[in-house]
């Protein structure tokens, strides 16, 4: 059974100001007026421990998810009681951002593998079998981060990125350095860790093995670098600068196989993803090419999950997770009858109109016309009759004490709940976890209980 907690102080705060010269209004008036606030805005953002990054990519967004979102903890928890019948709560799923970290100076990212580089030289992984967490030494500040979930190797830059550090995450130490004369605008790590290249200055190409720092210089590349990336199997370097030249590289041999100038540039971005490279210009639609076959190509370029924004990292979910927001007005609902034509009309709290039978309480998607509207009293909780029959616009999903948590369901999956006193004192929590969803708005029809738990399917 849920225990009974109260609402944050912010969370309080931001109802308190919000609530402050609300009057009460029809549905309509109320929804204009209502500012709807995401659930993950009421978290504080703090950096992943070194115990949350043992977990895997798939377990640590899981967990993310269930503390940003719609938790059964979080809907069930009563609000203090002076707060009661002043606000609503709707919950609905949808793709959501998740706020993974805050202070990212970088991060590299794998189809289950993650790497987040803060400003304070602190580096966590996520979905590598190898050591969750490492710091550059002394007091450095982190620039850039390169990894790959396979690579047993991680390369990080200092906030100059004129310092490169090697490590090795099977032992978690530091194993080598390497000093360049220039910053490093690229860095690039190979998918299981044999290569390291970057670019000094944004011209100077740059590879060395993993094993044993030995940067040698490849060759001055016409143009500022724009993106790099080795080949799934490490057979070769692929480096794109700005103007569209795409050379490639052979890391055994140190020579430069092929050049292709690409059509549409200057570039503004680019990226690789695999053997497809993606190029965004100055003005018009992003391009795609296929490196394979040095032709473009009409694949659509993947969208990025991960986002770093003013040194907050955010994921983009794919998966529809409950996202709860919260309506700054008192929850009012305004029922009428129409007994010509056997109809109940409900001005619903979210602001829409809905037609229920009267005889059966279910939903009339295309109601009858003509007849007279004859409004009808409503309770708190949602419950009214009419002619000696009862009808409840809500279940009861929780009580404690005498606060009870009334939840309407509505279409696609969707809910609103709000807060009621109770007569009758009473700890209630039939199905934890749940929400109730009926077919008929009748008193006595017996609600499904359906679970709300985010999704574990986030990759």
């Amino acid at each position: 059974m849920l225990r009974f907690v109260k609402i944050c102080e912010a969370a309080l705060l931001m109802l308190g100001l919000a609530l402050a010269g609300c009057a009460s209004t029809s549905p309509e008036t109320a929804l204009q007026r209502s500012q709807a606030v995401p659930a993950a805005a009421e978290e504080q953002t703090t950096t992943p421990s070194a115990a949350e990054s043992s977990l895997s990519l798939k377990e640590y967004l899981t967990a993310v998810a269930a503390q940003q979102y719609a938790s059964p903890e979080k809907l069930a928890s009563p609000p203090p009681r002076e707060m009661v019948g002043k606000f609503y709560m709707e919950l609905d799923r949808e793709p959501a951002n998740l706020i993974l970290a805050s202070g990212v100076a970088a991060f590299a990212s794998g189809n289950d593998g993650l790497a987040i580089g803060f400003q304070d030289g602190a580096i966590r992984t996520f979905g590598g079998s190898f050591c969750p967490s490492i710091a550059l030494p002394g007091k450095n500040k982190l620039g850039d981060v390169a990894w790959s979930p396979q690579s047993p190797l991680l390369a990080a830059l200092d906030a100059e990125k004129e310092q490169l550090f090697l490590y090795d995450l099977r032992s978690c130490q530091l194993i080598d350095e390497h000093a360049f004369s220039s910053p490093l605008t690229d860095l690039t790590i190979s998918s299981h860790g044999s290569w390291i290249a970057g670019a000094v200055g944004g011209h100077g190409l740059v590879l060395s093995p993993g094993a044993g720092l030995k940067f040698q210089t490849l060759g001055e590349l016409r143009y500022a670098s724009l993106a790099m990336n080795f080949t799934p199997r490490e057979g070769l370097l692929m480096v794109i600068d700005n103007a569209g030249w795409l050379t490639l590289w052979a890391p055994l041999t140190g020579k430069r196989l092929h050049e292709h100038l690409i059509p549409g540039g200057p570039f503004l971005k680019a990226r690789f993803e695999g053997q497809r490279l993606f190029l965004t210009p100055a003005e018009g639609k992003t391009a795609s090419f296929n490196v394979a076959s040095m032709e473009e190509s009409s694949t659509l370029p993947p969208q990025t999950p991960y986002q770093l924004e003013n040194g907050v990292l955010t994921y983009k979910t794919s998966a529809k997770l409950p996202v709860k927001k919260l309506h700054m007005v008192p929850p009012v609902f305004h029922v009428f009858v129409n007994k010509d034509v056997n109809l109940l009309m409900v001005e619903d709290m979210d602001g829409m109109v809905r037609h229920y039978d009267l005889l059966q309480g279910r939903p009339v998607p295309k109601p009858a016309q003509g007849g007279a509207w004859t409004p009808v009293d409503v309770s708190k909780a949602g419950e009214f009759s009419v002619d000696g029959r009862k009808y409840a616009l809500a279940v009861k999903a929780a009580q404690w004490e005498h606060l009870q948590l009334n939840c309407r369901s509505l279409q696609n999956g969707r809910f609103v709940l709000w807060w009621s006193q109770s007569l009758r004192p009473a700890e209630f929590d039939p199905h934890p976890g749940m929400l109730p969803v009926r077919e008929s708005i009748l008193a006595d029809s017996p609600p499904n209980w359906v679970a709300i738990e985010p999704s574990n399917d986030l990759l």
